[in-house]
């Protein structure tokens, strides 16, 4: 008998799970699991925690990398950090809060509510306050010719409004029929709307993320500037960093669920019986601004990192990944600073000997996409402070099956198992076992016996598990393309 590894289900019950029931340090792809390299550090570790970071291509089409801590912003380099906090002097940011950054024009301006917002045109060696008296503000984005700050204080605390600059002028902040700047305050019918948590941005409209509500900004012109209607009331996030935005897809992780959001106004929920249930009972709640999401569109994967309930004051150390292309999940364990998609610099020979001075030792093939300049690829910051990339060795992974009966309604016994791993023409190869996990009843607890590997001659791992129910699990250590399935034999093993 064949078993192929469907989707990751974990909110479905084990007997007869249409998929699997954990897939586990691995990222889905279409008829399989793909595997997910480990961390390879790039550059020197910052001094700090990072708490936000951006990468874009400039108009003259060179790369730049910012990030920021609590007292500094930080040009990142091929591998060192350069120092462009502002000449006034550092920061003082709250411990639970992060930079917010956004590309204008030819600069980027960078957000936090304890700080004035800060631009730097790229190329230059400094931030700066920007222009014009901007109020504080936790968020921001870019919405056609305008910059949007939200959950201002402009002397006081307003978490509930918004802010726009001039017309194509990020130093316009005085209200003005003129400029088109301009503030509101927003209203909803669902508990208020609650603070705004988020903005995302776009030449036609622009989404205004609360906790209990979503509106959409769309440009109407003079004399009202921007026309917002409430398009989601009762949808909303509290988790401001786990928004991404890739196009006219967003992703966001809702206060019922993960969430796909087309256009700015059609919503789908993505885990809702499949990882949401499982999510909610793993995720430590008590740290919100903790789970951060990026994207690849490469790979059409969202890969959001957490605090699981095992973590230590709020650090990442899990991540859930959902693939849109196919609408699967998986999850894995992880500990991180901070993710993010990052456009690739580049790497010189000198510069690698920067990283480490042995080919051999470097953690990464030169042939790697991820060390050539203007690919777009998940970068993370370790908990060391270290950017880096997914480029090492796999994870060491783990697929278990939903629950069978072959021989139904009598037990059966397991005497085989041959994993379906897919390494061929890697370097090295996995080292692949099989487990079998067996019970009786659904309400006794699955039993599983030891790890067998494979003959070299059939591809079978032998066992002897005897139930009325089984499960399977395939586990690997070392790279690997696919995994997809079991081989499982089994002859009659009695009714009782």
């Amino acid at each position: 008998m064949q078993i192929k590894f469907g989707e990751w289900l974990p909110d479905r019950p084990r007997l007869n799970n249409p998929g699997v029931v954990i897939a586990k340090n691995v990222v889905p792809g279409g008829e399989s699991y793909l595997p997910l390299k480990s961390f390879s550090s790039l550059t020197s570790a910052l001094a700090a925690r990072p708490r936000g970071a951006i990468s874009v291509t400039s108009n003259a089409d060179a790369t730049y990398g910012y990030v920021g801590t609590k007292e500094a912003l930080f040009r990142i380099g091929a591998v060192a950090h350069t120092d462009a906090t502002r000449s006034s002097g550092a920061y003082s940011l709250g411990d639970q809060t992060n930079w917010n950054f956004v590309k204008w024009g030819d600069g980027i301006i960078a957000c936090a509510l304890e700080a004035e917002p800060q631009l730097i045109s790229l190329g230059s060696a400094r931030f700066a306050n920007l222009g014009g008296s901007p109020p504080k503000a936790k968020y921001v984005a870019v919405v056609g010719d305008f910059v949007v700050l939200g959950n201002i204080n402009d002397g006081s605390a307003k978490p509930t409004t918004i802010k726009w600059s001039g017309i194509d002028d990020a130093t316009a902040w005085t209200p003005s029929a003129t400029t088109l700047s301009d503030v509101q305050e927003l209203r909803s019918k669902k508990n208020g709307g609650g603070q705004i948590t988020g903005l995302t941005g776009g030449l036609e409209y622009g989404l205004i993320f609360q906790e209990y509500t979503i509106q959409r900004m769309t440009y109407s012109g003079s004399p009202y500037v921007f026309t917002i209607n409430e398009v989601l009331p009762g949808i909303g996030t509290e988790n401001s960093n786990s928004i991404t935005q890739e196009g006219r897809l967003i992703h966001f992780l809702g206060q019922d669920g993960f969430y796909e959001l087309v256009d700015g106004s059609n919503a789908r929920k993505i885990g809702d019986q499949k990882v949401d249930a499982w999510f909610r009972s793993d995720y430590d709640s008590n740290y919100p601004n903790s789970v951060v999401g990026a994207s690849d569109p490469r790979s059409s994967l969202v890969i959001w990192t957490y605090p699981g309930a095992d973590s230590s004051g709020g650090r990442p150390n899990k991540y859930i990944a959902y693939n849109w292309f196919v609408e699967k999940w998986s999850y894995g364990e992880l500990e991180s600073e901070w993710i993010w998609s990052a456009i690739s610099e580049g790497y010189t020979l000198e510069e690698l000997d920067n990283i480490n001075a042995s080919i051999d030792a470097l953690g990464i093939s030169l042939d790697d996409q991820d060390l050539n300049s203007k690919n777009l690829q998940f970068s993370l910051y370790n908990t060391d402070y270290k950017k880096g990339v997914f480029s090492g060795t796999a994870l060491s992974a783990q697929v278990d099956t939903g629950e069978f009966q072959f021989n139904d309604p009598n037990k059966s016994i397991i005497t085989g198992t041959r994993p379906l791993v897919d390494s061929a023409g890697v370097e090295g190869g996995a080292t692949v076992t099989a487990t079998v996990g067996s019970r009786e009843s659904q309400i006794d607890s699955v039993s599983f016996g030891s790890a067998s590997t494979p003959s070299t001659h059939t591809g079978y791992a032998p066992s002897r598990s005897n139930g009325r129910y089984h499960t399977i699990r395939v586990s690997t250590s070392g790279d690997f393309n696919h995994i997809f399935g079991a081989d499982v034999e089994a002859v009659a093993g009695g009714k009782r």
